[in-house]
């Protein structure tokens, strides 16, 4: 894996902005604060399942 995105690391960008992506995508801003909600709601699931 190392190996593959040391190749490949200079092409993701340019690939991702080429890619055509849906009027409904959200902003590239809310992923961080979504990603923590939704790992912070994993995080006491499991605290209460345990």
């Amino acid at each position: 894996g190392l190996a593959g995105g040391f190749i490949t690391k200079n092409n993701i960008k340019s690939w991702y902005e080429k890619l055509d992506r849906p009027s409904w995508r959200p902003p590239n801003w809310a992923f961080g604060p979504v990603w923590t909600i939704l790992y912070t709601m994993m995080g006491y699931a499991s605290y209460l399942i345990y």
